[in-house]
């Protein structure tokens, strides 16, 4: 129940919004269906294969029918790079803080 931090390094900028571009055309053409957690999950393990600190965030609402549903999405710095539509209207209910930065030591942790 960690966040990274709401600022990025400026040459990181470009960077996060190509992945976030790449994320949102690989929903469209992957064999597998790529729901908000997956898409979630991908953008977390690109932004760490790069170096880029992110958060996961996992939350629940209920449905026109009252039904539980459940949403992912993913932040870098103030950037969202999945999942930011629609998440104004679920309450978090876990966030997964992914620090990779320099100033965290190499290879970074979940935390």
């Amino acid at each position: 129940m960690e966040e990274t931090p709401n600022h990025v390094k400026a040459e990181h900028t470009a960077v996060i919004k190509n992945i976030s571009h790449a994320l949102h055309i690989m929903g469209k053409y992957t064999f597998w269906e790529s729901q908000c957690l997956v898409k979630a999950v991908a953008g977390m393990k690109m932004l760490e294969k790069r170096g880029i600190d992110s958060t996961l965030y996992l939350g629940t609402a209920r449905d026109e029918s009252g039904q539980m549903v459940a949403h992912a999405w993913l932040r870098s710095g103030p950037f969202y790079l999945s999942g930011a539509e629609g998440m104004e209207k679920f309450t978090t209910v876990g966030m997964f803080a992914k620090k990779v930065g320099a100033h965290h030591g190499k290879g970074g942790s979940y935390e």
